[in-house]
């Protein structure tokens, strides 16, 4: 079994998949990306591509427009081209970025597998709203229009595709949805796993000593759709409930799916938020983005995390603490509730009720002993459901039928 996995980024959900396939199943694997990973060590082929004539590089490259799209499009179709010893059984790649569409016409008696991971509402109403107060903006809408139009396309084009949610997957139009299993990537739980941190301890530079409570929040950016300024209300509640506590902050100063920054007048998210109320900002640590082991030894620091999200991709951090044996305090809000049951798995409240979530928070700092139940549950159900053994299983299975639905199976 030969299976071509097709991604900008080296870094994406494929290569942990890849690298499983490859020495697990002693499957060939061929990894795709617009990167260098020269400096990788690798258990499988990587073939880098070079966009609008610039080398590959290492870091991972910006698609947003459609032209940079299409130009990764037609940079994959022609450097494969270039190299017909290339034959995959099946080419699974990721949808949003368009860049496996035209290689249906090089691998004609392949399979086709498509990562579906969303597609945002009608870009012309109030489906495309995700924060009222930062509605999207005209050049957002006409983005989205683009990258919906590319998107559906190549979901009539690949044979079978996956979804990481079941709320993921029911943003697909309806009657494409058929195509689409639900499939979680998987998480390391090697990595993420319950441990016991004694203190004192130190994390990124900031001194735990015994008896303080530590709450985190994580996300690439600071930002308005995973509640940015929701949790620092959070924040200021629990401050004046209890003076033992620091809140641990890991991500960066910068929006990656919101539509604020055409209302910020050039300032970040986050430095809007700290402006606009008086903070306990003594007690809040900003790390900035972590390397994966930190993040991990953070959720093992963690007394509770707050994961907040208005109805979008359901982020890693929030199964990767789970699994770490953390107490989740989440929003009630689809796909996080498709996670975690309220009261078993960890603790929901509506997304904008800082006053819910904090008393949500409070509990957890002051029942260790309904701490430890509701983290054993939470990295429990990360095990059974969520962890790469279990995901990467079900992922082969389906690739495997797929080859052999097809004539790409000899």
């Amino acid at each position: 079994m030969h299976v071509m996995f097709v991604h900008p980024n080296v870094y994406s959900q494929f290569t942990p998949l890849a690298w499983h396939l490859s020495t697990e199943r002693r499957w060939q694997c061929t990894v795709v990306s617009a990167m260098d990973a020269s400096h990788l060590k690798l258990p499988f082929n990587h073939v880098g591509y070079p966009v609008a004539g610039r080398p590959p590089s290492r870091d991972p490259p910006a698609i947003s427009t459609l032209e940079q799209k299409l130009e990764h499009l037609k940079s994959v179709y022609v450097t494969l081209k270039r190299i017909p010893a290339i034959r995959p059984d099946v080419v699974v790649g990721h949808l949003s970025f368009g860049t496996v569409l035209y290689l249906r016409n090089l691998y004609r008696d392949a399979r086709f597998v498509g990562y579906f991971e969303w597609l945002p509402g009608r870009f012309w109403t109030d489906d495309l709203v995700r924060r009222p107060e930062y509605p999207p903006s005209d050049g957002v809408r006409l983005g989205m229009a683009t990258y919906h139009a590319l998107t559906t396309v190549q979901l009539h084009a690949v044979d079978r595709a996956y979804s990481p949610t079941a709320f993921q997957r029911a943003s697909a139009p309806p009657e494409l949805q058929y195509k689409i299993e639900t499939a979680f990537d998987g998480v390391d739980t090697e990595t993420f796993r319950p441990r016991e941190v004694p203190r004192p301890a130190r994390i990124g530079g900031v001194e735990l000593p015994p008896g303080v409570k530590v709450v985190t929040y994580v996300s690439p950016g600071l930002e308005s759709i995973r509640g940015f300024d929701v949790f620092m209300q959070v924040v200021k509640r629990v401050c004046r409930a209890r003076d033992d506590v620091v809140f641990l902050v890991a991500g960066e100063g910068r929006t990656v799916y919101g539509h604020e920054t055409d209302h910020l007048q050039g300032r970040s998210f986050k430095d809007h938020v700290l402006a606009s109320d008086e903070f306990p900002l003594d007690r809040v640590r900003f790390l900035g983005r972590i390397p994966l082991e930190e993040l991990a030894r953070l959720f093992n620091l963690a007394d509770a995390h707050v994961y907040l999200t208005v109805p979008f991709t359901l982020s890693w951090s929030l199964v990767q603490a789970m699994a770490s044996g953390c107490v989740v305090v989440g929003s009630a809000t689809a796909p996080v509730e498709e996670v975690i049951d309220d009261g078993v798995h960890g603790l929901l409240a509506e997304f904008h009720d800082a006053d819910g979530l904090a008393r949500r928070v409070l509990a957890v700092l002051d029942d260790p002993a309904a701490r430890g139940r509701l983290g054993a549950a939470a990295s429990a159900r990360v095990a059974q459901r969520y962890s790469r053994e279990v995901c990467f299983e079900r992922l082969a299975r389906l690739f495997d039928a797929d080859a052999a639905g097809g004539s790409a199976g000899r």
